[in-house]
């Protein structure tokens, strides 16, 4: 997404990838709080990353500042509680590196909902279908 952000022939900007998840997250809310009323309970929304394949590359400085950075702002400042769990599939070492230079963009409550999964095999749909039994 950086390379397409930055791109000078590229008609997609940082603007248009902040309101897409402005989109989806509202959406995601809507859905949330219909199924709130309908149980009768808070519902959160559990999200898993399946990151094998991530490269130093791809986390690139530009990355980091010029489009994580305004999306962790965003997803924090206005949709701190939609997640209960954050689960992180087979992250590559890279993420040892990464992980110290986002914690700090990070809330404390986001950083307590993060659970590495370094051992699981199999995949995202394979962990959501093992998780909800």
């Amino acid at each position: 997404i950086s390379e397409m952000i930055k791109s000078t022939e590229s008609n997609i900007s940082l603007d248009d990838f902040i309101n897409y998840w402005i989109y989806l997250y509202e959406s995601i809310h809507y859905h949330l709080y219909q199924q709130s009323i309908g149980f009768g309970e808070m519902m959160f929304l559990d999200e898993v990353c399946d990151l094998s394949g991530l490269s130093l590359q791809q986390f690139n400085p530009y990355f980091v500042t010029k489009i994580m950075k305004p999306w962790l702002r965003m997803t924090q400042s206005n949709y701190p509680e939609t997640t209960r769990w954050i689960y992180i599939l087979k992250p590559p070492t890279i993420v040892n590196l990464a992980w110290n230079l986002v914690t700090p963009l990070l809330s404390q409550g986001t950083v307590d909902k993060i659970r590495f999964e370094k051992k699981f095999e199999g995949t995202a749909d394979d962990f959501c279908s093992n998780s909800s039994e």
